[in-house]
């Protein structure tokens, strides 16, 4: 890389030398031909192969697009930096995205607290960020974000709606102090206040920690039929675990950020039985056709690809960047790509749809539920 760098340096001095004048966005951006999309994501970590499979489902996409001559003669280059989901780190990650790889379009970013973080830079540079994997409201309708999921609120309306026919009226929540977990709180009590309910029960817990002692107390007192989860993996697998020492017939309902191949792994068989939102429909799902597109690309570009909801969201994300990208023009630029997804309105994927305006970015608002199974596999 600093090889690279150095040549690319020593160009442009041997340029000036011989009188040339080198445009400022520098000899690369303007001979380059091709568009480069860039994502910031916790590649690292416990949650990395969540991420990971988002980014194989994005890839499959774009290199079947890139198979058939690109957007315009012009191959889709996709660059992902791991920010470790550490809010410094994603500003850091996307300047250099955006200053050093000149990124059209930033992608795929995970996480709420991230997503915020790297908001004001976005706003600044007036850069759309696609399919970022969050479901904050806050994210919904700002005019740079595009999102491709469903909210949270749209997940515990789900959640609260199939508990209800089942006969359910006590609801608690378990959730992580921040952002994230206030959101989903703030989407239980509207959607229980319209059924003139209210939360039985809540126990919360700090980022970043498993000390979930008095949480899980609390979360109990109110003898709930139905607990909403609203917390990482770890926090998450924690309270399974003391979950699973107590005599309680309560239903686990995880939301759409949990994994369920990454959650096996953690957890083995006290998976069994629990219950996660999906925000996507299940990639097994033959009669949809954008499923059945993804599983031909996928056999050309990636045959050892094994589909899973994320990566199908992450596909279902790369096919709305590649929309824009081809409704931007010949020479698609960071403004252009802005104002084609601006216009795109109602989007049908050929089976899945989504809907971006002005002020009302809203994505999808699909959210489905499914049990896992023996060995970690959701249950059709």
């Amino acid at each position: 890389m600093n090889n690279m760098r150095f040549s690319l340096a020593s160009s442009a001095i041997f340029a000036l030398f011989l009188g040339i004048i080198l445009p400022q966005t520098s000899l690369a951006q303007n001979n380059r031909t091709e568009l480069v999309i860039g994502a910031s994501a916790a590649f690292t970590g416990r949650t990395a192969a969540s991420i990971k499979a988002f980014n194989e489902g994005a890839q499959i996409q774009f290199d079947a697009v890139n198979k058939r001559g690109g957007i315009g003669g012009r191959k889709i280059i996709y660059t992902s930096l791991d920010d470790g989901n550490l809010p410094e780190l994603v500003v850091e990650n996307t300047k250099r995205l955006l200053d050093d790889d000149k990124a059209v379009a930033l992608f795929g970013y995970a996480g709420d607290a991230t997503v915020s973080a790297a908001l004001p830079l976005i706003s600044q540079r007036n850069v759309a960020l696609v399919g970022a994997i969050t479901g904050a409201q806050s994210h919904r309708n700002h005019p740079n974000l595009f999102p491709i999921r469903a909210s949270y609120h749209a997940e515990v309306e789900k959640i609260v709606v199939q508990g209800q026919q089942l006969g359910m009226t006590r609801f608690a929540i378990f959730y992580q102090n921040d952002e994230f977990g206030k959101d989903v709180t703030t989407g239980l009590e509207k959607s229980l206040a319209k059924r003139k309910l209210t939360i039985a029960s809540r126990g919360e817990y700090t980022r970043n920690s498993v000390n979930l002692g008095a949480a899980v107390s609390n979360v109990m007192r109110g003898d709930p039929q139905s607990i909403i989860m609203a917390c990482t993996l770890e926090a998450c697998a924690e309270f399974v675990r003391q979950f699973s020492r107590l005599k309680s017939s309560a239903r686990l309902n995880h939301l759409a950020s949990i994994d369920a191949g990454a959650y096996f792994k953690e957890l083995g068989a006290l998976t069994q039985g629990l219950e996660l939102t999906h925000v996507v429909p299940r990639p097994t799902s033959v009669g949809i056709g954008v499923i059945n597109d993804f599983n031909k690309d996928a056999k050309e570009v990636a045959p050892k690809h094994v589909p899973s909801f994320l990566s199908l969201e992450g596909y279902l994300a790369a096919r709305v960047m590649v929309e824009a990208l081809r409704k931007a023009g010949n020479n698609p630029t960071r403004a252009k790509v802005l104002e084609a997804l601006n216009s795109l309105g109602e989007l049908d994927l050929n089976g899945f749809s989504v809907s971006y305006a002005p002020g009302a970015n809203i994505g999808s608002t699909f959210a489905d539920i499914s049990i896992i199974g023996p060995g970690g596999r959701i249950k059709n």
